[in-house]
């Protein structure tokens, strides 16, 4: 079974970070990010199947520790 990849705008906007912050976390270049949102440029097929992982396993899941840390704190 094979899901759907989210396309990069839609990842963005999910983490709520700006064209630049996303393309500092993946260190990939503002113009390539802008590109590929206005539909200019397409990424490779797998880019956006590797951000997805790597927003999971990195952005998301840093997320979940800090909001858990916090309500302990609290």
């Amino acid at each position: 079974m094979q899901t759907e990849v989210k396309s990069i705008k839609a990842m963005r906007a999910e983490t709520g970070m700006s064209q630049s912050q996303f393309a500092k976390f993946f260190d990939i270049p503002v113009r390539s990010i802008q590109e590929w949102e206005q539909e200019r440029k397409a990424p490779a097929p797998y880019v956006p199947k590797m951000m997805e992982r790597i927003l999971n396993n990195e952005f998301y899941a840093n997320k979940k520790e800090r909001g858990t840390a916090n309500s302990k704190q609290g």
